[in-house]
């Protein structure tokens, strides 16, 4: 009777401690494993409707069928210039394999060919080999030499339109010979898009 006694207060003391160790390790936890569970199940699944939600993210509303365009209009002139009447009869444009290109046409462009629908006015020079003329273009784009024996070169005066290559187009502000090289200043940056309206205003078509 004594034996089984004195063992009695050491069963309490570790029941009582496992006890706090339970409660300890639950709540490092922050919350119990079946509290995770019921947490777990409250999440609704995502919904395969526009504007359903999966869990908190909402997804994007589609707008309304017949809505209005909110879209700003297009200016008036690039409508006008993209409209089925500016397109008809304009000319579609074919890619050019570069490969067959001569390599002064890959160096300083495709020279301009005559076109006996096209009349230009006396100051243009149509340079039918204007690539095989050229020798060389400074960095600043203004600036071109030519041979001074190629054909045509000697009809190069200041004032003149020249059109040599696709990118040698200007109006001569200045040209300087010496000896076996001519050497062109355009008064215009060389390239198709700003000189080429000095060009196309002072050619007409013929009837």
């Amino acid at each position: 009777m004594e034996r089984s006694s004195s063992h009695g207060p050491d069963r309490a003391m570790a029941g009582m401690l496992a006890a706090v160790l339970l409660v300890t390790a639950n709540g490092c936890h922050g919350q119990s494993p079946s509290a995770e569970r019921s947490t777990a199940a409250t999440v609704t699944p995502a919904s395969g409707a526009a504007g359903g939600s999966i869990g908190a993210l909402a997804l994007p509303t589609l707008p309304p069928t017949g809505a209005p365009n909110t879209n700003p209009t297009m200016d008036p002139e690039l409508a006008a210039a993209f409209s089925p009447e500016a397109e008809a009869g304009g000319t579609i444009g074919k890619p050019v394999d570069p490969h067959t290109l001569t390599p002064t046409e890959l160096q300083f462009g495709r020279p301009p060919k005559r076109d006996p629908s096209v009349t230009y006015q006396p100051d243009v020079l149509i340079m039918e080999h204007g690539d095989t003329a050229l020798r060389s273009m400074e960095s600043n784009g203004i600036i071109w030499h030519f041979d001074a024996t190629a054909p045509q070169v000697d009809q190069i005066a200041q004032g003149k339109i020249i059109f040599a290559t696709e990118r040698c187009v200007g109006r001569v502000g200045a040209i300087k010979r010496n000896g076996d090289d001519s050497r062109l200043c355009s008064n215009r940056c060389s390239s198709p898009t700003s000189s080429s309206k000095d060009i196309s205003s002072t050619t007409s078509r013929s009837t």
